[in-house]
């Protein structure tokens, strides 16, 4: 494993130490989490459930209390079917938080795996005010939104994300001028608004 996947995953065992019930890690790779279920489309070392985003996944309806991924579904050929299918083994009141790619960021481009970046704005679609919710019946609440500069060796530029990062406003207001600062990546947690049987 690369140091720097060794040392993040350190850092990520820690912020989600807390977190209990089933839960799903979504695209893990190389970064197996003790006690989670693994899920990669490959087999690598650590993964429990191999298994393509892009298909039906193979677990029955509500399954995880909480689902997390990182650097995966800009990897998705077709975001509203996974998206779907993750909102499916997702609890009523479950929790997804996904890390992903903001467009302005070059390292979006580099990666010819990924299908699609997100803006601040990405799932409001599937929240009860957003005027255009009719596409499809998933409901979340949005419980967080936070954009960041970088990870790594550049981790130190997150200085000047706290700006950005103030309200969701400010965070629409920088996106109309991100070219200028690019940011590398959005974290967003979701609460399923699913209705409980």
């Amino acid at each position: 494993m690369h140091k720097r996947t060794l040392r993040h995953l350190c850092r990520l065992q820690k912020e989600l130490s807390s977190i209990t019930g089933d839960r799903l890690h979504l695209g893990c790779g190389e970064m197996h989490l003790d006690g989670w279920t693994n899920m990669d489309k490959l087999s690598l070392p650590g993964v429990d459930v191999v298994a393509d985003m892009d298909k039906k996944l193979p677990f029955p309806d509500n399954s995880f209390d909480y689902i997390y991924g990182r650097g995966s579904l800009e990897h998705a050929k077709d975001f509203n079917f996974t998206w779907a299918e993750l909102y499916r083994i997702l609890r009523p009141g479950g929790i997804a938080e996904f890390e992903v790619p903001h467009p302005s960021h070059a390292g979006y481009y580099c990666d010819p795996t990924h299908y699609r970046a997100f803006s601040v704005l990405s799932f409001d679609y599937y929240t009860e005010d957003w005027a255009f919710n009719f596409y499809t019946d998933i409901r979340v609440k949005v419980l967080k939104i936070k954009l960041f500069v970088e990870t790594g060796r550049f981790e130190f530029l997150n200085i000047f994300s706290w700006l950005v990062n103030r309200s969701k406003t400010t965070q629409i207001i920088w996106e109309r001028f991100c070219w200028y600062f690019p940011m590398a990546g959005i974290v967003f947690k979701l609460q399923s608004l699913k209705q409980k049987c």
